[in-house]
């Protein structure tokens, strides 16, 4: 006697042979807003100079990843926000202390620090005011490794930093969960929000 249970298998086998697998690249994902976005510009002229600042000497990989991928498959959670609060930058050492730290001047004359892979980064607050993908509370404290901690700047490449958002600003954010914080998706995962639609 046949299983039913074998019957539904096959029929469920079948069908996802003759009309293929659900891809993300099929769903239509539109930004469910009434808020128009541009693409994130990193203005380099508000990363701290001077004559006694170092600039730290590690560098993460630029990553880019485009809308439909990150926003369906990469990011964990996506939501408008409002930029609340812009907390002090810490060392990602394990008691957030500045770590041994090589200096030397770069072919530029720039002066830099060497810090064995550690990264200075800052949290900042955003209040929450639209969730677009993901579970969110009213408030998400994104990391950006990026910062300033006494005399020693480190500013990523391309990658956003404190200096870029002001208290107040609106964003667009993309973010992947990673075991005690959450951090931006892409490089481009940071749209400003210009206007709201007529």
């Amino acid at each position: 006697m046949v299983n039913i249970k074998t019957i539904l298998l096959g029929l469920i086998i079948i069908t996802i042979l003759t009309t293929g697998c659900i891809n993300s690249d099929d769903v239509n994902f539109e930004k469910p807003s009434n808020l128009e976005t541009i693409v994130f510009q990193k203005d380099f002229t508000k990363i701290p100079s001077g004559e006694n600042i170092s600039y730290l000497g590690t560098g993460r990989n630029i990553t880019y990843a485009p809308y439909n991928q990150y926003g369906l498959e990469l990011s964990d959670v996506i939501f408008y926000g409002t930029v609340k609060e812009i907390q002090p930058s810490f060392w990602t050492t394990a008691d957030k202390r500045e770590p041994n730290l090589t200096y030397f001047v770069n072919n530029e004359g720039r002066k830099n620090a060497g810090s064995d892979g550690e990264e200075i980064y800052t949290d900042i607050v955003f209040t929450v005011n639209e969730i677009v993908k993901g579970n969110s509370s009213k408030e998400m404290t994104v990391r950006f490794f990026s910062g300033q901690v006494n005399d020693v700047v480190y500013s990523n490449a391309s990658w956003p930093s404190p200096w870029d958002v002001e208290i107040g600003d609106q964003y667009l954010l993309y973010l992947t969960k990673q075991t005690d914080y959450y951090e931006l998706t892409a490089v481009n995962g940071i749209e400003p929000v210009i206007k709201e639609k007529e």
